[in-house]
């Protein structure tokens, strides 16, 4: 299963399905990609969520390791 981070419209980051708190993300989530062997992850943000908090979790992912981020225009399966 790919690496998902998604922010709902309350502004709530998940990492897959487990909900994480913008001070513990970025190292939760490099400790992640480092376990897979990757850099590469999926986002996606509800279409309540305003541009800058959107940004600002990309911005957050790239802190956490993340090289490659692809923007998801439709719901992996």
């Amino acid at each position: 299963q790919p690496l998902t981070v998604t922010v709902n419209a309350e502004g709530h980051i998940r990492i897959n399905q487990d909900v994480y708190p913008d001070d513990v993300f970025a190292d939760r989530l490099r400790r992640m990609l480092i376990a897979r062997d990757t850099r590469k992850v999926y986002f996606d943000a509800d279409d309540g969520v305003p541009f800058e908090r959107a940004m600002a979790v990309m911005d957050l992912a790239r802190g956490g390791g993340a090289a490659h981020i692809a923007v998801m225009t439709e719901r992996l399966n």
